[in-house]
């Protein structure tokens, strides 16, 4: 039976994989306060100047608004995730360079 395993604490003792879990969740945080920052915004104005958002339940209201923040997370948590991704690969490539004695 897998171990239970919680958001700081991953399942992977491995170190690159706790600190990749970190950046992407950091980067899913940021980019949901992102979006948040835009969409809240943005739903002011339309409630103000468009009719057809004013007659929409809060809930649908805040249906659209949270679905900014996940695509606002997904986004930047899978791009911090990348980003994580190819450094570790460069310093993969870099030891391998110094190993052969090329570096």
């Amino acid at each position: 039976m897998r171990p239970h395993t919680t958001l700081s604490a991953p399942a992977s003792s491995d170190p690159d994989a706790a600190a990749a879990s970190s950046r992407a969740m950091r980067g899913a945080a940021i980019g949901a306060a992102k979006f948040l920052a835009v969409t809240l915004p943005l739903g002011f104005v339309l409630k103000r100047s468009y009719p057809l958002y004013r007659h929409l339940t809060i809930q649908f209201r805040v249906f659209l608004h949270m679905s900014g923040m996940v695509l606002g997370g997904a986004v930047t948590g899978d791009r911090r995730m990348r980003e994580w991704e190819a450094e570790v690969r460069r310093r993969r490539r870099m030891g391998k360079r110094k190993d052969e004695g090329g570096g």
